[in-house]
């Protein structure tokens, strides 16, 4: 699949009303369960992670590991899905104003302009990695216990 492959992918889940989508999961939200096959990926449990003293660590350490510092969000609330550049690692340790860490409340798709990875996070408090390098790092670096299968 080439990169502008996903990405139209990607754009057509993003405006995709989840009523009464197939793609609707406990475990992790679209789109990154329906291309799962094409894609590597893998999903976490953000909040065991922020329970863990070690886990918020862990994911630093992954994005680190490949020199990810900022990237480009998009976040899929009140469809304002305008994109806006962000440090990832300054996020991971920032709380909202209730408290919440790296924002769980809203689906949010981070990315740069490499297109090769895919970081998405899910207001069922689910951190999903996409992309082969950005995968076999999570899969090294974080513990299993915190693995979504």
């Amino acid at each position: 699949m080439t990169k502008q492959e996903f990405l139209s992918i990607v754009k057509t889940y993003l405006t995709l009303d989840l009523s009464d989508s197939p793609y609707h999961s406990i475990d992790y939200w679209y789109p990154l369960q329906s291309i799962k096959t094409a894609i590597p990926v893998v999903v976490f449990d953000l909040w065991k992670m922020y329970d863990d003293d070690n886990g918020i660590k862990q994911i630093e350490t992954v994005l680190s590991s490949l020199s990810i510092d900022t990237a480009t969000v998009i976040q899929d609330q009140d469809f304002n899905t305008e994109p806006k550049a962000v440090n990832l690692k300054a996020l991971l340790y920032e709380a909202d104003a209730d408290g919440y860490n790296f924002p769980w409340y809203v689906e949010s798709y981070y990315y740069d302009s490499s297109k090769q990875w895919m970081i998405y996070t899910s207001h069922e408090f689910t951190i999903t990695f996409a992309g082969e390098k950005l995968v076999c790092a999570a899969k090294k670096i974080i513990d299993h216990k915190y693995l979504i299968e």
